[in-house]
């Protein structure tokens, strides 16, 4: 009898679906060692492998491509469980990033190819959706070069963060920002917001109409309770480091920090 072991993979047709419980979609970690959870799947096989992959998503990069096209930040298998520490011999992550992982959980079959020969094959037998997270520890600045593109979105936070975003005007000469927070109920009135600015400079706060807001050009929001909106703030200064409050219905205060600057 001749044995071949080989690894190919190979896709079921009917998968099963795994859900990413930690870090939650859009969450912002807080500890060089983050757990990372997620829901298991069935088999009569032995032992599921679980493979984990992160990658780094890049300024104006969807999750879906920066998971497609950059390299791995950290891609191991894992052996019969829903849970994982982030390993200290990993590389640390960036402060101030965006972050892109997912789950795979496979198994190993043996199948016949022949009169007494067989290979080990590798079955996927269950897969993720693509979840993202940022690292806290904000005490650099990023400046996006250029014009910012059009489906960035600067992430509001419940925590005052030192991370500055810094625009540009847009192709109609405007400065507008782009921004995203989560709220985790629907039927969401964005009229209803309170809208202020923060002054970082003297501390002063003014408020700027809810009609500023502008639709994003994306569903504002999408299954995780994430909501994109414009901002139209020309009136505003370049080179002043600003903070935008948005206070929700339920007096919720989510907050980030900008500045416009003039291109070179």
């Amino acid at each position: 009898m001749i044995w071949l072991v080989m690894c190919i993979p190979l896709l079921m047709n009917a998968q099963q679906s795994i859900s990413l419980i930690t870090p939650i979609d859009e969450d912002t970690i807080h500890v060089a060692y983050p757990l990372f959870t997620w829901t298991t799947v069935t088999s009569s096989a032995p032992t599921i492998y679980y493979n984990i992959k992160i990658v780094e998503v890049l300024t104006g990069q969807t999750k879906a491509a920066a998971m497609s096209n950059n390299t791995a930040v950290f891609d191991e298998d894992y052996e019969n469980t829903g849970i994982i520490s982030y390993p200290v011999y990993a590389p640390e992550f960036d402060p101030c990033k965006q972050y892109a992982w997912k789950v795979e959980a496979t198994i190993l079959e043996e199948q016949q190819i022949g009169e007494n020969q067989y290979q080990t094959v590798e079955v996927v037998i269950g897969t993720s959706d693509i979840a993202v997270f940022y690292t806290d520890n904000c005490n650099v600045q990023s400046r996006l070069s250029g014009p910012v593109p059009a489906n960035f979105f600067m992430k509001l936070n419940k925590e005052t963060s030192n991370f500055i975003y810094f625009f540009s005007k847009n192709e109609n000469d405007e400065k507008v920002i782009g921004f995203k927070y989560i709220e985790d109920y629907s039927n969401v009135d964005f009229q209803d917001l309170q809208v202020k600015i923060r002054d970082l400079t003297d501390n002063t706060l003014s408020t700027v109409s809810s009609s500023n807001l502008i639709p994003a050009g994306v569903p504002t929001q999408d299954k995780y309770g994430v909501h994109y909106l414009n901002l139209n703030l020309s009136s505003l200064d370049f080179d002043t480091p600003y903070q935008l409050e948005i206070t929700t219905s339920k007096n919720d205060i989510y907050k980030a920090k900008f500045q416009f600057f003039e291109p070179e």
